[in-house]
C-alpha cells in the first residue's frame, strides 16, 4: 500500500497528515478538505496564525513540505468528499461530522481524551461521534496521532471493528490498551 488519502483537514486529520508525511509510511498522500483554517481561540498545530483564512489543504502543503522530504508526494484536493473517492486504496475520513457517508478503511474522531478508531464496514446511521465536548489537549493530539500511526502501521484497521481509546489511562500507565 503506498498511497493514502485522508478526509478532512481539521486537528486530527492535518495532524495525521504530517505524522504520516514524518513517518514515511506512505509514497503519496492525497489529503481532501473544502474548508479554511479559522481559529476560535489560537492557533491548533499544525496550523500557524499565518494560515489564517487559507484552504485547510493549502496550508497542510505548506507545512509538511518542511518533512516529508523529496519521495513523498503530497497532493491536495479543494473538495467536499460527498461519495467517496473512487480507485482510492487506503481511505481515513477525519471529518468532524460524518452524515454523509464515506466508504473509508478508517474512521477517526478524538473528544479530549477520548480516541475512536472505527474500522467496520457497516456502521450505524447514529455514528457521528464528535461533539466537542471538550477541547483538545495537545498531549492527548499527538498520543492519539501515535495510536492512530501504531493502528495503521500493525495494519489492525483490517480487523474491522470500532475501537474506543481512554487517553487519559494511557497517559496515567502507558499502556495503550482500549477502554
Amino acid at each position: 500500500m503506498n498511497v493514502c488519502h485522508i478526509i478532512g483537514c481539521g486537528t486530527i486529520g492535518s495532524n495525521l497528515a504530517f505524522a504520516i508525511c514524518k513517518s514515511r509510511m506512505f509514497q503519496e498522500i492525497h489529503v481532501y478538505d473544502d474548508d479554511f483554517v479559522s481559529f476560535s481561540d489560537q492557533p491548533v498545530f499544525p496550523y500557524t496564525s499565518d494560515s489564517m483564512g487559507l484552504p485547510k489543504v493549502s496550508a497542510l502543503s505548506l507545512v509538511v513540505e518542511l518533512v516529508r522530504g523529496d519521495n513523498i508526494e503530497f497532493v491536495e484536493h479543494r473538495i467536499r468528499v460527498k461519495n467517496g473517492i473512487i480507485g482510492a486504496q487506503f481511505v481515513i475520513d477525519c471529518r468532524d461530522r460524518k452524515y454523509e457517508r464515506v466508504q473509508s478503511d478508517m474512521r477517526l474522531s478524538m473528544d479530549g481524551p477520548v480516541l475512536i478508531i472505527d474500522c467496520r464496514d457497516e456502521y450505524p446511521d447514529i455514528d457521528d461521534y464528535h461533539e466537542y465536548v471538550m477541547d483538545n489537549d495537545y498531549a492527548f493530539i499527538d498520543l492519539g496521532i501515535a495510536i492512530v500511526i501504531n493502528y495503521i502501521f500493525r495494519m489492525k484497521y483490517v480487523t474491522k471493528t470500532m475501537t474506543i481509546f481512554n487517553m487519559n489511562r494511557v497517559l496515567q500507565t502507558g499502556d495503550i490498551i482500549d477502554v
